[in-house]
């Protein structure tokens, strides 16, 4: 079940730029509606890095939620992500376990998370 943001409207737009940086993404969330517990991921920039995606967990997890997403692979590699509505909160629950996944400290033994 996903955490429901009472902000949310079907005017609630979520986009997300993801840039390919050696073996994870640098993730950009533009400006516009982010709920708390996505924010606290990201900068003051909007942006988190590292993030490890599984895209097709991604495709998956809207499915599951029957959530439209819009994704747009560039030239370059870079994906967009464009999410509206009830959509934007499911995209946004996700994103913020991948980032919350990557943000875990570390222990001692590099193969150890807390």
């Amino acid at each position: 079940m996903l955490p429901v943001d009472d902000d949310v409207t079907d005017a609630t737009q979520l986009d997300v730029f993801c840039s390919r940086q050696d073996d994870a993404w640098r993730t950009y969330v533009w400006p516009g509606w982010k709920p708390r517990y996505l924010r606290q991921h990201l900068d003051e920039e909007g942006e988190a890095f590292p993030a490890h995606f599984d895209f097709d967990d991604l495709e998956r997890h809207m499915h599951e939620q029957q959530a439209e997403l819009e994704k747009q692979i560039l030239p370059t590699g870079d994906v967009r992500l464009v999410a509206r509505g009830r959509a934007a909160e499911a995209l946004a629950v996700w994103l913020a376990g991948v980032f919350g996944t990557a943000m875990r400290s570390r222990g001692s033994n590099p193969g150890e998370t807390e």
